[in-house]
């Protein structure tokens, strides 16, 4: 599984980040891509660093398996946990997928106070705020349990504590305060990450 674990994030990256930002740039001439600037926040550069680590790791676990370094635990090594982490790394791919495309030309990753982009409710956006991060959660675990070995959760935890800092320290306060209250009343409707989930009180 390993190897197939390696192939799919390998893609799924290429897709995701570089081709995305590849088509950005084309478009509209700016890849979408803000990075982590000198006097960010110690919230958002803690997010982007532990968001890296992840990234890294996720990559590094399969490979360590490959080359024999480290193995999976004994105790999930059963054929159907891999096959489990098989669908669902499939499932969050594509969903991830159809979430960045209905973001267009408003998708980016960090985030710049200054700028405004359009606020996207609609497709999946409709039942979650965070439909991408969702989904890439689904993806980390699949990845997890199609290489269950200790890089791979420790990459794991990285990104589930990343994503949660950077959604509700970082971006959900940026986003209150570009659309006021019509970011308030889009998230008294809609769930965080998952449908009714996380809405605001």
């Amino acid at each position: 599984m390993a190897a197939l674990a390696l192939s799919i994030f390998l893609i799924w990256m290429l897709v995701t980040f570089i081709g995305k930002s590849v088509a950005m740039k084309r478009k509209t001439g700016f890849s979408g891509f803000h990075g982590m600037a000198d006097d960010e926040a110690p919230t958002a550069r803690l997010a982007g660093g532990l968001i890296i680590i992840g990234t890294i790791g996720a990559l590094i676990a399969p490979i360590l398996e490959l080359v024999g370094a480290i193995g999976p635990f004994v105790s999930m090594t059963d054929d159907w946990i891999g096959w489990v982490g098989l669908a669902l790394t499939v499932v969050g791919a594509i969903v991830s997928l159809v979430a960045q495309a209905a973001m267009g030309e408003s998708w980016r990753i960090g985030v710049d106070p200054g700028e405004r982009t359009e606020l996207v409710t609609g497709g999946l956006f409709r039942w979650s705020r965070n439909p991408f991060f969702g989904a890439v959660y689904v993806f980390a675990l699949g990845l997890f349990l199609m290489v269950p070995n200790p890089v791979s959760v420790v990459a794991g935890l990285c990104l589930f504590i990343g994503f949660e800092i950077q959604v509700r320290v970082v971006e959900e306060p940026n986003l209150r305060a570009v659309f006021g209250e019509e970011y308030e009343d889009y998230g008294r409707r809609v769930g965080r990450f998952a449908p009714g989930i996380g809405r605001f009180g």
